[in-house]
Protein backbone atom coordinates (compact mmCIF):
# COMPACT_ATOMS: atom_id res chain seq x y z
CA UNK A 1 0.00 0.00 0.00
CA UNK A 2 1.27 3.57 -0.52
CA UNK A 3 0.13 6.18 2.03
CA UNK A 4 -0.22 9.53 1.04
CA UNK A 5 -0.71 12.17 3.90
CA UNK A 6 -3.09 14.73 3.83
CA UNK A 7 -1.91 17.26 1.07
CA UNK A 8 -3.28 18.34 -2.49
CA UNK A 9 -2.95 15.88 -5.39
CA UNK A 10 -3.41 17.23 -8.90
CA UNK A 11 -4.66 13.91 -10.17
CA UNK A 12 -4.55 10.20 -10.16
CA UNK A 13 -3.48 8.81 -13.15
CA UNK A 14 -4.26 5.54 -14.34
CA UNK A 15 -2.37 3.59 -16.90
CA UNK A 16 -5.36 2.55 -19.26
CA UNK A 17 -5.50 -1.27 -20.21
CA UNK A 18 -5.68 -2.12 -23.97
CA UNK A 19 -9.42 -2.00 -24.20
CA UNK A 20 -9.69 1.55 -22.59
CA UNK A 21 -10.25 4.76 -24.65
CA UNK A 22 -8.00 7.65 -25.09
CA UNK A 23 -7.33 9.81 -22.36
CA UNK A 24 -10.53 12.45 -21.15
CA UNK A 25 -10.06 15.95 -22.48
CA UNK A 26 -7.86 18.07 -19.79
CA UNK A 27 -9.53 19.54 -17.27
CA UNK A 28 -9.69 22.63 -15.55
CA UNK A 29 -7.13 22.71 -12.73
CA UNK A 30 -6.02 25.23 -10.49
CA UNK A 31 -2.76 25.55 -9.35
CA UNK A 32 -3.46 27.57 -5.87
CA UNK A 33 -2.47 25.81 -2.80
CA UNK A 34 -3.96 26.31 0.65
CA UNK A 35 -0.76 27.72 2.68
CA UNK A 36 -0.17 24.99 5.40
CA UNK A 37 -2.09 22.07 4.95
CA UNK A 38 -2.70 19.53 8.05
CA UNK A 39 0.15 16.88 8.67
CA UNK A 40 -0.28 12.97 9.16
CA UNK A 41 0.69 11.41 12.28
CA UNK A 42 4.04 9.86 12.29
CA UNK A 43 4.26 6.48 10.79
CA UNK A 44 3.84 3.92 13.96
CA UNK A 45 3.44 0.38 12.31
CA UNK A 46 5.03 -2.15 12.95
CA UNK A 47 4.86 -3.48 9.25
CA UNK A 48 7.88 -2.53 8.27
CA UNK A 49 8.50 -0.72 4.88
CA UNK A 50 10.74 -2.44 1.93
CA UNK A 51 14.30 -1.09 1.17
CA UNK A 52 13.99 2.53 -0.62
CA UNK A 53 15.07 0.68 -3.71
CA UNK A 54 12.36 -1.56 -3.38
CA UNK A 55 10.23 1.64 -3.14
CA UNK A 56 8.07 2.52 -6.93
CA UNK A 57 9.56 4.93 -9.15
CA UNK A 58 9.31 8.28 -8.57
CA UNK A 59 9.86 11.79 -10.84
CA UNK A 60 9.41 15.28 -11.29
CA UNK A 61 6.77 16.04 -14.22
CA UNK A 62 7.95 18.83 -16.41
CA UNK A 63 7.10 22.19 -15.56
CA UNK A 64 4.35 22.82 -18.41
CA UNK A 65 1.36 20.96 -18.22
CA UNK A 66 0.53 17.39 -19.50
CA UNK A 67 -0.84 17.03 -22.31
CA UNK A 68 -1.55 13.32 -21.78
CA UNK A 69 -2.19 12.30 -18.40
CA UNK A 70 -2.24 8.79 -19.14
CA UNK A 71 1.50 9.34 -19.79
CA UNK A 72 4.23 8.75 -17.66
CA UNK A 73 5.73 12.37 -17.52
CA UNK A 74 8.64 12.62 -17.00
CA UNK A 75 11.02 15.10 -17.55
CA UNK A 76 14.24 15.31 -19.89
CA UNK A 77 16.68 14.03 -18.44
CA UNK A 78 14.72 11.95 -15.99
CA UNK A 79 14.95 13.59 -12.05
CA UNK A 80 13.88 10.73 -9.81
CA UNK A 81 12.70 11.50 -6.68
CA UNK A 82 14.31 9.19 -4.03
CA UNK A 83 12.29 7.23 -1.11
CA UNK A 84 13.88 9.79 1.55
CA UNK A 85 12.23 12.81 -0.38
CA UNK A 86 8.77 10.80 -0.49
CA UNK A 87 9.22 10.12 3.26
CA UNK A 88 10.16 13.78 3.67
CA UNK A 89 6.73 14.57 2.24
CA UNK A 90 4.95 12.48 4.91
CA UNK A 91 4.21 9.68 1.84
CA UNK A 92 4.76 6.09 3.44
CA UNK A 93 4.88 2.65 1.60
CA UNK A 94 3.99 -0.97 2.56
CA UNK A 95 4.47 -3.95 0.15
CA UNK A 96 1.84 -6.56 0.96
CA UNK A 97 1.03 -9.72 -0.99
CA UNK A 98 -2.11 -10.02 -2.36
CA UNK A 99 -2.21 -13.26 -4.09
CA UNK A 100 -3.25 -15.51 -1.02
CA UNK A 101 -6.27 -13.27 -0.08
CA UNK A 102 -9.63 -13.06 -2.17
CA UNK A 103 -11.53 -9.30 -2.59
CA UNK A 104 -14.42 -7.85 -4.54
CA UNK A 105 -14.24 -6.30 -7.98
CA UNK A 106 -16.07 -3.59 -6.38
CA UNK A 107 -17.14 -2.32 -2.68
CA UNK A 108 -18.31 1.09 -2.22
CA UNK A 109 -17.81 1.39 0.90
CA UNK A 110 -16.04 -1.84 1.71
CA UNK A 111 -15.82 -2.29 5.42
CA UNK A 112 -12.10 -2.77 6.47
CA UNK A 113 -12.77 -5.03 9.08
CA UNK A 114 -13.51 -7.37 6.31
CA UNK A 115 -10.00 -7.51 5.03
CA UNK A 116 -8.73 -11.44 4.98
CA UNK A 117 -5.06 -10.34 5.36
CA UNK A 118 -4.04 -9.88 8.97
CA UNK A 119 -1.27 -7.47 7.68
CA UNK A 120 -3.62 -5.19 6.00
CA UNK A 121 -5.62 -5.29 8.95
CA UNK A 122 -2.99 -4.33 11.34
CA UNK A 123 -1.84 -1.28 9.00
CA UNK A 124 -5.32 -0.54 9.31
CA UNK A 125 -5.61 -0.77 13.05
CA UNK A 126 -2.84 0.79 13.98
CA UNK A 127 -3.00 3.54 11.61
CA UNK A 128 -7.06 4.22 12.44
CA UNK A 129 -8.48 3.94 9.41
CA UNK A 130 -12.38 3.27 9.36
CA UNK A 131 -13.12 3.74 6.04
CA UNK A 132 -11.96 1.82 2.81
CA UNK A 133 -13.75 0.93 -0.63
CA UNK A 134 -12.64 -1.28 -3.60
CA UNK A 135 -12.74 -0.46 -7.09
CA UNK A 136 -11.63 -1.94 -10.35
CA UNK A 137 -10.66 0.40 -12.53
CA UNK A 138 -12.08 -0.64 -15.93
CA UNK A 139 -14.74 -0.02 -17.92
CA UNK A 140 -16.59 -3.27 -17.46
CA UNK A 141 -16.79 -2.82 -13.79
CA UNK A 142 -16.63 0.52 -12.70
CA UNK A 143 -20.13 2.46 -13.21
CA UNK A 144 -19.77 5.29 -14.66
CA UNK A 145 -16.11 4.90 -15.65
CA UNK A 146 -15.34 7.66 -17.70
CA UNK A 147 -16.87 9.99 -15.47
CA UNK A 148 -14.81 8.29 -12.26
CA UNK A 149 -11.54 8.55 -14.38
CA UNK A 150 -11.68 11.56 -15.07
CA UNK A 151 -12.29 12.96 -11.66
CA UNK A 152 -8.77 11.07 -11.13
CA UNK A 153 -7.04 14.07 -13.31
CA UNK A 154 -8.73 17.30 -11.53
CA UNK A 155 -6.72 18.49 -8.86
CA UNK A 156 -8.17 18.04 -5.31
CA UNK A 157 -7.23 18.02 -1.21
CA UNK A 158 -7.70 15.00 0.82
CA UNK A 159 -8.38 16.30 4.14
CA UNK A 160 -7.14 12.76 5.70
CA UNK A 161 -4.27 10.63 5.46
CA UNK A 162 -5.42 7.50 2.76
CA UNK A 163 -4.28 4.88 1.55
CA UNK A 164 -3.62 3.02 -1.64
CA UNK A 165 -3.38 -0.59 -2.09
CA UNK A 166 -2.59 -1.50 -5.60
CA UNK A 167 -4.25 -5.21 -6.21
CA UNK A 168 -3.11 -5.32 -9.91
CA UNK A 169 -2.43 -2.76 -12.79
CA UNK A 170 -0.10 0.30 -12.30
CA UNK A 171 -1.69 4.01 -11.99
CA UNK A 172 0.38 7.04 -11.29
CA UNK A 173 -0.21 9.74 -8.28
CA UNK A 174 1.09 13.02 -8.17
CA UNK A 175 1.73 15.10 -4.98
CA UNK A 176 3.67 18.62 -5.34
CA UNK A 177 6.97 18.73 -2.98
CA UNK A 178 8.34 21.29 -0.60
CA UNK A 179 9.04 23.78 -4.05
CA UNK A 180 5.74 23.49 -5.35
CA UNK A 181 6.66 21.00 -8.12
CA UNK A 182 4.70 17.67 -9.36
Amino acid sequence: PLQTPPQQHRKERQKPPSTQKPPPEKSQQTSERPSKLPQPPPPTTMIPSPPDSSWPDAWLMPPAECTDQKAPNRRSPNVPVTAPQLRSLGISYWHLDPSSHSYPPLAVPWNPQDSPDPHLSQLRDERGYSYADIITVHPDTLPEYEAKVKSFFEEHIHDAEEIRYVLGGSGYFDVRNEEDEW
